[in-house]
Parts: C-alpha cells; structure tokens; sequence
C-alpha cells in the first residue's frame, strides 16, 4: 500500500494537505504524534488511511460544504473526496443487490458509479491533455450500442485508461466491432461473469 499514490488518485497531493488540515481538528494531539511518527517510518498503511477517512468525513455534511468550501479552498478536492464517501456507501448496495440477485439494480448502480466517477473524481482524462479523451469516446459508443441495456463505466485504478461494459450476450459482436473500428483491433477483452466462483477454498 502506497498511502501517497491513493491520495494523489483520491484528491491530488495538492488538494490533500487542506483536506488533512481540516481533519486535524477531529484528533487530538496524541493520535496527531502517533501519525506523524507513522508517516515518517513508512508505517502508514490502508488501515491507517481508512481511518484517516472516517475522521474527515466527520469533519461536517452538505450543509457545511460551505465553510468547508472556505477553509479547503479547492473545489476539486471536495468533488474527488465527495465521489469516495458517496462510492464506499454504493458498494455496500450493490454488494446487496448482487446477494439478492436483482441485476437490474446492480447495473442502475453501476452506471451511477461511472457516472459520479466522470463528474466528482474527474478521472476520465488527464486535465494536462483535454484533446486525448479516448475513455468518454468509449463510453459515449457504448451507451450508443446498449440503448439503455446493460451497463457501461470507466474502469480506474490499476487499470486506468479502460472502462467496463455490461453487454447482453445477444450486442456482443456488434460491441466488438463497434470498438474495434474506433480503436483497433483487439481493443476489447471479453469475460464471463459466474454465479459461483471458478474454485471454492476449503
């Protein structure tokens, strides 16, 4: 785990020291000193950073955004921080859905998803280079060929510059070569999702 890669994924280096600063105000000066000599050893992990999160979401709710607003002073860092709170509440949902095998709220929520992902977490395309916007191309085709079946999103992470499509199998080689005459050739991977897992571990 690489605390100073999630940050810079979630909010950009820069926006997170006026997010931190706020949070600061959530501890006291114990926990304060434990973290800091955590983050100089290098012993800052995923554990340490979700709780890093917890207490800024307790910093206030919508009705403080604007004197959160105020102190932050960065309108993108609250935006990229709003897409993450809002995204772990929507995969308890959609774990949910999946439990009780109601598909169609499945992809509802995963559309939401990618759809907050493009507006709040802003990580379709790079802000250093708007013309190069092969991601939204992509999505605007899919939504295209779909005609509001199935489920289409950015795909971040480890596997950014790709997005994820939900496609019935029936638009599957119309998908393909809808794909492949914009990008090339073996522009799309196609996979099968199961019911049950490939192995079971006893």
């Amino acid at each position: 785990f690489h605390p100073d890669r999630m940050a810079d994924r979630i909010l950009g280096m820069g926006d997170i020291v006026s997010l931190v600063e706020r949070a600061q105000q959530q501890f006291d000066e114990k926990q304060a000193r434990e973290l800091e000599k955590k983050i100089m050893k290098n012993k800052f992990d995923f554990n340490d950073f979700m709780s890093q999160i917890q207490q800024i979401k307790k910093m206030g709710n919508i009705k403080d955004l604007a004197a959160i607003r105020e102190r932050v002073k960065n309108d993108r860092a609250i935006l990229r921080a709003y897409h993450f709170f809002k995204e772990n509440e929507r995969v308890r949902y959609m774990l949910n859905d999946l439990k009780q095998g109601d598909i169609d709220t499945f992809l509802y929520n995963v559309t939401e998803s990618g759809n907050s992902s493009f507006r709040f977490l802003q990580n379709v395309y790079p802000s250093s280079c708007p013309k190069e916007q092969g991601v939204s191309l992509a999505i605007a085709l899919s939504e295209e060929i779909l005609d509001g079946e199935g489920a289409v999103r950015v795909h971040g992470g480890g596997f950014a510059g790709t997005i994820q499509a939900y496609v019935p199998k029936r638009l599957i080689s119309r998908y393909v070569e809808g794909m492949e005459n914009l990008f090339g050739k073996g522009c799309t991977t196609i996979i099968s999702i199961r019911s049950l897992p490939v192995a079971r571990i006893y």
